[in-house]
């Protein structure tokens, strides 16, 4: 198995007990599990200047104390992002600036 192979695999386990919890969940539930999850990207994507600059001319404020209601109109209202802007912004784009180098390019 190469490297970036172990890498995939590693995190597919990791991830699996939760995502098949998923499964069980009620609606109710599984609704507050997809916030929490929302909730968490967007505060990430706050921590990579090129999507905080974004979020900002959007006029998305701290999703921290932001309701629940509210979040997925937070993520409907940024524009879709061209791979070229993201190539331009370089590391501006990623959380804290932070390259892996099991990242395939």
């Amino acid at each position: 198995m190469s490297g970036s192979t172990a890498v995939v695999a590693y995190w597919l386990g990791r991830d699996v007990h939760a995502v098949s919890r998923a499964l069980e969940l009620d609606a109710s539930a599984l609704h507050a599990l997809s916030m929490r999850r929302l909730r968490a990207l967007l505060a990430d994507a706050r921590r990579a200047p090129f999507h905080a600059e974004r979020m900002r001319a959007a006029g998305i404020g701290d999703v921290r104390a932001m309701p629940a209601a509210q979040l997925v109109a937070a993520l409907g209202a940024l524009a879709p992002v061209r791979k070229q802007e993201l190539r331009d912004a370089g590391r501006a784009s990623l959380r804290d600036g932070r390259l892996s180098r099991t990242w395939q390019s």
